[in-house]
């Protein structure tokens, strides 16, 4: 029996607007919560960057961020688990993408930096309005974001680099991944996002559920892009949205509508009718 759902936030649980839960959706969700279930938020986001409306709507004790490399107790409001580049290693990341003039950003205990100099890279072309508001609101500016990594030797949870042209996408992706000791994937668009090697949403869901004494058998995932193929490799059920990319839809074992269908909201009201029947 499912005792644990672990669900995506964008693209997945929030509709297009990277917002929104809707009224079916939050019905659905008491509903699992009612039945027993635990939900946890899975998201690549940054701890910070998780609405208020989000957590109070999921119930949820604990959220896997920045793709696994930290995982949050939401009660307590402190990191329980994390795997986060080096400050050494984030260094070399820095000076790469320093070099190849791009917007980036880094997250570091929950919240997100970006080095001053690189605003003026942003490419407003390709940058949707949503994400824009998103980099007003949470990106927080550094004088030197090598001085605030190396120097006062700050390990980074995860690199992310949205929305770039497909041959700088491209060639990033390859120097990045040429460095050695992490692990690149991308959640949206032409959007590069780093970690440590190891660090991803499969890795923190194994550790959180031995922490709560559940078998990967019991666990449920919900995602739709690359940085949520390790989570629904680990659970014993995995579901794409319908709006997935076609190789996250090959690797799970049943497709659900998509974020704009109510998928989630399928999928956790058909979990708890069994419950009702069992």
């Amino acid at each position: 029996m499912i005792r644990l759902v672990a669900i995506d936030l964008d693209g997945t649980l929030l509709s297009a607007d990277h917002e929104t839960i809707t009224p079916r959706t939050q019905r659905a969700l008491r509903m699992a919560q009612e039945a027993g279930i635990r939900t946890v938020i899975a998201t690549g986001r940054m701890y910070r960057n998780i609405p208020d409306s989000v957590r109070e709507a999921c119930g949820a004790d604990y959220a896997i961020t920045s793709n696994g490399a930290a995982l949050w107790d939401v009660r307590s409001d402190a990191i329980v688990y994390e795997n986060p580049i080096r400050y050494a290693k984030a260094g070399q990341i820095i000076g790469l993408l320093s070099r190849a003039h791009v917007y980036y950003e880094l997250y570091y205990h929950g919240a997100s930096y970006a080095d001053r100099s690189c605003y003026g890279a942003i490419n407003r072309d390709l940058l949707p309005d949503w994400y824009e508001k998103r980099i007003r609101v949470h990106s927080q500016p550094v004088d030197s974001a090598l001085s605030f990594v190396v120097v006062e030797k700050r390990d980074v949870e995860k690199f992310n680099i949205p929305f770039l042209k497909e041959d700088t996408y491209r060639r990033l992706w390859d120097e990045i991944a040429a460095l050695g000791g992490v692990t690149v994937v991308s959640s949206l668009g032409n959007n590069i996002e780093v970690n440590a090697a190891g660090a991803d949403k499969g890795d923190a869901l194994m550790r959180l559920c031995n922490q709560l004494g559940l078998d990967r058998t019991q666990v449920l995932a919900i995602g739709d892009s690359g940085n949520d193929v390790q989570m629904l490799g680990y659970a014993g059920v995995s579901v794409a949205m319908g709006n997935a990319t076609a190789h996250v839809k090959t690797l799970a074992d049943y497709i659900c509508p998509s974020n704009e269908e109510d998928g989630v909201a399928a999928v956790l009201e058909g979990l708890a009718e069994k419950y009702r029947q069992a």
